[in-house]
């Protein structure tokens, strides 16, 4: 049984990790998916990268940063599509389609890592296919704002496909590398990355979009430090549980900043996707290493 620290841990994570989003969406709907991207990640670097260096964590080698630099450019589209996303859908339905993450990464690593791929694991994601099925259903809209929702469904798969391939780097790194140097790793490359481009490639953000980019870093690095807890202190397959929880952060946060009011098929196709994240989970018994948003 989890320890109710434990608990507030996963639950304050991923409480936090849904008010980065809605904070970048914030940013998003005035500067636009890049500028907003590249905002969260200067915000994260300004909160989380002085008290990681605090810690004075070990870096990893040569050959484990070449690693990290390649997880990073999948961060990097993983933020970049999913952000997009947002900033055309509601986030309980962007947060729901993301939940199919979990599902695509046991097929991904039998073809990329020759893992046995299992009959469990070809059942979940056939049941968190239906279930995205489900959450794009009810919608009433005109054909230009069809296209658009189109576009940002795609991009949020798209993030989701990134995020699963990102993983599996994790997965081979997170048993050799220091969690808090592995988290730093994933804001500087980012930034090194997008930085260039939010200053040269769009126009500079208002100053009034700062204040809720230094939000959406101070959220992200309170997920962060709370799920590498989480994970830390109980197995993998039962925090990842209280990760569904995130479908109630984000349809408050959407109601309260944005009017969004989700869909009785949203948590419908969410109840259908997780059940397929915890079909593909049942059996997992290793904890996890120091999992956290890739956003």
């Amino acid at each position: 049984m989890m320890r109710p620290a434990t608990i507030a841990y996963a639950t304050f994570g991923i409480a936090s990790l849904c008010a980065m989003d809605a904070a970048v969406k914030l940013v998003a709907l005035q500067e636009g998916a890049l500028t907003a991207t590249w905002l969260r990640y200067v915000g994260g670097a300004l909160i989380f990268l002085p008290l990681a260096a605090l810690m004075r964590r070990p870096v990893p080698g040569p050959a484990g940063l070449r690693i990290h630099a390649l997880r990073g450019v999948l961060l990097t589209l993983t933020s970049l599509t999913f952000f997009y996303g947002i900033s055309i859908l509601p986030l309980a339905e962007a947060i729901t389609l993301a939940f199919v993450a979990p599902l695509l990464t046991p097929p991904l690593a039998a073809f990329l890592i020759g893992e046995r791929l299992k009959p469990r694991a070809i059942l979940a994601a056939l049941i968190g296919f239906a279930g995205v099925l489900v959450t794009l259903q009810g919608r009433e809209e005109s054909a230009a704002a069809s296209g658009a929702h189109g576009y940002a469904v795609a991009s949020i798969l798209l993030s989701a496909l990134c995020y699963s391939l990102q993983s599996l780097i994790l997965r081979q790194r997170a048993q050799i590398d220091d969690e808090i140097s592995v988290a730093a790793l994933a804001t500087i490359v980012p930034l090194a990355i997008l930085t260039p481009l939010g200053l040269f490639a769009a126009p500079l953000p208002d100053a009034g979009s700062l204040v809720p980019a230094l939000a959406a870093g101070a959220f992200g690095s309170a997920g962060i430090f709370s799920l590498i807890r989480a994970y830390a202190q109980a197995e993998a397959q039962f925090v990842m549980i209280f990760e569904y929880t995130g479908l109630i952060w984000a349809a408050l946060f959407g109601w309260v900043l944005f009017a969004e009011m989700p869909r009785p098929e949203i948590f419908l196709g969410a109840a259908i996707i997780a059940i397929g994240c915890l079909l593909v989970s049942r059996g997992r018994r290793r904890p996890a290493a120091g999992k956290q948003s890739a956003f």
